[in-house]
């Protein structure tokens, strides 16, 4: 596994420094807000939820054309509008659930050795000097790099016990039921753990283009950086309770003139 991470960093040298920078810190940015004002934005951020929820879909279930890709990507964003709380809730179960798929397969992809990375392009001038990938074709080697990894934790789910996916099912269970009688709890935790993983894609982004193994330190202290991601989602879905006001509620039997008359 060690392998395969430091694949990804030797070719991320090569990546287009437009993608890598701005759009890191832009995933940073964009991190930042929803980990601390995700109750804020809950309608948008129910609305990205529900076109991305949409657009994988589509692409799982259409045959790859345009059209219902994109109408799948409006129409499930247009609901996520209207019943954001909700979508919200539902995508934390979600998250709840690919988290736990991927915290107990991690254990055994690490024990399997290293895995076969896919093969990057990695081009050099003729004076020996690296030479860097446009953004198309940086967007092509990221877009290999993610579905190698979907697939490697996919055949691990398939090959491990009834009880990784059971856990998965249960931890997912447990977010709707909580969201049900707790909305507003399991919303702040999901846009705290939403802006924390932003933030986090956002910061190796930019290391990636410094020439930094940012994946390899990752790699070699699982367990601090897991009380860091803990600690980032207390903290935001703390600080979104205390300062994201709620709906306020009329008292019974006060009308809309002032004065109640």
């Amino acid at each position: 596994m060690a392998q395969a991470l430091q694949n990804i960093e030797i070719s991320a040298l090569h990546f287009a420094s437009q993608l890598l920078v701005p759009g890191g810190i832009v995933v940073v940015l964009a991190g930042l807000c929803i980990w601390l004002g995700g109750l804020r934005w809950l309608k948008f951020l129910a609305a990205g939820m529900g076109a991305m929820a949409g657009l994988i879909g589509a692409c799982i279930f259409s045959d790859g054309s345009a059209t219902p890709i994109i109408a799948a990507a409006l129409i499930a964003g247009g609901i996520g509008c209207f019943v954001n709380k909700p979508v919200v809730i539902f995508s934390g179960a979600a998250f709840a659930a690919v988290a736990a798929l991927v915290i107990l397969t991690m254990p055994a992809i690490v024990a399997a050795g290293d895995l076969k990375p896919p093969a990057h392009r990695m081009p050099y001038g003729e004076d020996g000097q690296r030479k860097m990938l446009t953004v198309s074709e940086s967007v092509v080697e990221l877009k290999g790099e993610l579905l190698f990894w979907t697939s490697t934790i996919a055949s691990s789910v398939k090959q491990s016990s009834v009880a990784t996916p059971a856990i998965a099912c249960v931890a997912a269970v447990i977010v709707i039921g909580t969201g049900c009688a707790m909305p507003r709890f399991v919303a702040a935790i999901t846009c705290a753990s939403l802006g924390a993983v932003l933030i986090f894609v956002g910061m190796i982004l930019v290391l990636l283009y410094k020439g930094a193994r940012p994946l390899t330190g990752m790699y070699q202290m699982p367990a601090f950086f897991g009380i860091v991601v803990v600690a980032m989602v207390a903290f935001g879905a703390c600080v979104q309770l205390l300062l994201c006001p709620g709906r306020t509620k009329k008292p019974q039997g006060e009308s809309e003139t002032s004065g109640g008359k």
